[in-house]
């Protein structure tokens, strides 16, 4: 799945207003680890989607 998910998503990236991505840790701490705003280009994307 992971080797699909970033040509997926750049196939059809037009379709997203903006992206992100949350990391749930098995202690239960949850962060936003990347914002983007595809309107604006605010934000960063890792260098597999860019």
């Amino acid at each position: 799945m992971y080797d699909n998910i970033f040509p997926l998503f750049n196939k059809y990236r037009d379709r997203f207003s903006g992206l992100n991505a949350v990391n749930v840790e098995k202690t239960g701490n949850t962060y936003f680890s990347l914002e983007y705003d595809f309107k604006k280009k605010a934000g960063a994307l890792p260098a597999e989607i860019t």
